[in-house]
Order: structure tokens, then C-alpha cells, then sequence
């Protein structure tokens, strides 16, 4: 059977496993050039693709309630916000980073100028999913399904420019960075509009989900992309939204149950895939262990110091925080300046090394860990 690399925090070997998977499928790629110590990319390009954690834009021309194009998200964003759900990089921008790319632009912008796209496209949306169903109370969004045959009309115009072959060789080098799952539950199963859960239970809904995204991934596989990263779910029982319906505001073990499930088979799947698939490489990335990890060990991540000021936030108040309902345009949360400026170079000393999740680091990216592998340090 064939071997599955699978990324947690509980590797400290993160970086080896990650440039070994690079250079296992990439023999010319290397950090710089052999004359000249210039840094080239270690991969020609990156396609991405997923919901709001990685949605980089695409979401806002289109008549949808999930949008990230407005002050307090990008408030660590060189230029503002951009579409993200987040107030600087995603973990997509930071992989970008990574393999010494540029910041990839989203398909919403590269549409109509394919030379934009030439070392990759973000194809994501903000609440969508593994199933086209899925997410559809925020009116309009991008399901996986279109997403690839959004990355299928690139390949098409790339062939066009570059010639088959040239193309085809460099997607086949290329990475793909996908995340799915999360509003398959949150924007569906879970949700009271959705009849999904009175027709499946969670065992068969998981099963629904692995065998529609096993397909999905096999159509990538066809369109000529051989080498993948594959996100898990996170732990959505722990999320504000889910919380704020928890009267004990403890995690759900129900929800995190059915994120479990899911996961347990996304790994089996993804081995199926490398067995069968010849020359493809699926890497697992298990953003799961990783955010379980920063919860029940935060002070492993970063330090906090408490001060007199400090008061605990009334029950009520802090469930009002769900992070369902967007932020209003007008609405910022913290004053940058007076909150962060003295603190952000405290914070990121404080962190300790060698971790494969940094929850701060330089703005407006989030990769500034130093791993250490034998004498070599990797920057990420």
C-alpha cells in the first residue's frame, strides 16, 4: 500500500516531510539557483482550492453573504482587505510563501488575463463545499464542483500559450492545495434548513462526502495534476458558532464526532488514491490535531500575560460572539496601533521554535517559525 505523508503538530519533522514530498516529485526544484544564489520557486505554480479559510477574494463580485472585502478583515493586509477571512495571510498565502511563490491571485481577477495566472490561481470560496448543496443559505458561492472547471478553463488557456506538453509538464510539477468539508457540515448537516440529516445519519453522511471528493479529486488527477495537499476538517465542535448553542460553552463532542468520522476515512481515501493513481501524490494535512493541540496547550504556541485590567466577559456577551453573522463595515474591533504595536515583538519572541503552527508572526504574514532540521534552518 502506498504510503501516505501526513502533517500534525505532533511532527516535528514537518518541514523534512514537506521539502522531501517536493523533492521526491520535483528533481530540478531547489531553494536557490546554482549560479548566482538567486531563490526560485521550488514549484512552478499553486492551485488552490476550498471555502473561506483559503478564499482569497472570489466572493466579491458575486451576490453572496459571505464576504471578507471590508474593514476589520485584511487589518493586517498590506493595501486592506482583500477578500479574505482573516486579518492578514491565509495558510494558503503562507504555503505560497513557502515554496517561493508569489501571492496567488484569485480566479476572479485572472479570468480574463491567464498571464496573471502564471504561477497559479486561488480558486476557493467563501461557504462552499464538497457538495453543491452546501452553503447555499448565503445565497451565491463556488462549489468544489465548479471551482474545477474553473481550474479546467485554465488548463485550457495554459495549453493555448505554452503548448500541450509544456503545460502538461508543468501542472503535473505543480502543487494543489485543497480544503473541503467544514460547510458540508456547518452549512448543511448541522443546519435545521437542510433535510440532509433526516436522510442520512453521520456514518452515511461521511460516506457521501469521502466518495463525491474522491471523485473530485480523481477529475484533478485527469485534468493533469499529480501532486496534492489535502486539509482535513478542523475541530468544528470548538468554533464560536458552534459554542454559542452550547450552553455550557464547552466544545460539542457531537459535532467534533461527525468531524472525526469524516476524517477518519479522508486518510484511507487519500491512500486509495496514491495506490491507484499512477504517479500522484497526496499529502495529508491534519489541520484537525493541529487546532486540537493549540487549544489544549496554548502556552506551547504563544505566551500571554494577564493584566489588571483584564475582567472577565459576561456569559452573555460572549455568547453573542458567533462568528455567523459578518461583521458590520463600520465595525472595527481593536485599535491596532494602541493594542499591538508594543506587543507583536514580545509575542513573536515568546514564541517557542520548531513548531509547526505559528498563531503570530510578521505582518502581514503569519510564517515566521524557524524549524531546524541537522544544520539547516528552513524559514517559514
Amino acid at each position: 500500500m502506498a504510503s501516505l505523508l501526513s502533517i500534525s503538530s505532533a511532527s516535528s519533522l514537518f518541514m523534512l516531510f514537506f521539502l522531501l514530498f517536493l523533492q521526491a516529485f520535483a528533481p530540478y526544484s531547489t531553494a536557490q539557483e546554482a549560479a548566482g544564489g538567486e531563490r526560485r520557486p521550488l514549484v512552478p505554480a499553486m492551485f488552490v482550492f476550498g471555502d473561506s479559510l483559503i478564499d482569497n477574494g472570489n466572493n466579491n463580485n458575486l451576490p453572496s453573504l459571505a464576504k471578507a472585502n471590508y474593514l476589520p478583515y485584511g487589518i493586517d493586509f498590506a493595501g486592506g482587505p482583500t477578500g479574505r477571512f482573516a486579518n492578514g495571510y491565509t495558510i494558503a498565502d503562507g504555503i505560497g510563501e513557502l515554496l517561493g511563490l508569489p501571492l496567488i491571485p484569485p480566479f476572479s481577477q485572472v479570468s480574463g488575463n491567464i498571464n496573471s495566472a502564471i504561477n497559479g490561481v486561488n480558486y476557493a470560496s467563501a461557504a462552499a463545499g464538497i457538495l453543491d448543496i452546501s452553503g447555499r443559505n448565503f445565497v451565491s458561492l463556488i462549489p468544489f464542483n465548479q471551482q474545477i472547471r474553473n481550474f479546467a478553463s485554465t488548463m485550457e488557456q495554459f495549453s493555448t500559450i505554452l503548448g500541450a506538453q509544456t503545460a502538461s509538464d508543468s501542472i503535473a510539477r505543480s502543487v494543489l492545495f485543497i480544503g473541503f468539508g467544514s460547510n458540508d457540515y456547518l452549512n448543511n448537516y448541522l443546519m435545521p434548513n437542510y433535510n440532509t440529516r433526516f436522510q442520512y445519519d453521520g456514518d452515511q453522511f461521511s460516506d457521501l462526502l469521502i466518495q463525491h471528493y474522491s471523485n473530485q479529486l480523481e477529475t484533478l488527477y485527469n485534468l493533469g495534476a499529480r501532486r496534492f495537499i489535502i486539509a482535513n476538517v478542523g475541530v468544528l465542535g470548538c468554533i464560536p458558532y458552534v459554542l454559542s448553542q452550547n450552553l455550557t460553552s464547552h466544545c460539542s463532542s457531537e459535532v467534533n464526532n461527525l468531524v472525526i468520522n469524516f476524517n477518519s476515512k479522508l486518510q484511507p481515501m487519500l491512500r486509495n488514491l496514491n495506490t491507484n493513481l499512477q504517479g500522484s501524490q497526496f499529502l495529508h494535512m491534519d489541520i484537525y490535531n493541529m487546532f486540537k493541540d493549540i487549544l489544549e496547550n496554548p502556552r506551547k504556541y504563544v505566551q500571554f500575560k494577564k493584566t489588571s485590567k483584564e475582567k472577565r466577559q459576561p456569559e452573555s456577551s460572549r455568547r453573542r460572539a458567533t462568528a455567523q453573522i459578518q461583521c458590520g463595515q463600520s465595525r472595527l474591533l481593536r485599535n491596532w496601533k494602541k493594542q499591538w504595536a508594543d506587543q507583536l515583538p514580545s509575542i513573536s519572541d515568546s514564541m517557542p521554535k520548531q513548531r509547526p503552527v505559528c498563531l503570530l508572526g510578521r505582518l502581514p504574514s503569519f510564517i515566521s517559525c524557524k524549524y531546524q532540521t541537522g544544520k539547516k534552518v528552513f524559514q517559514w
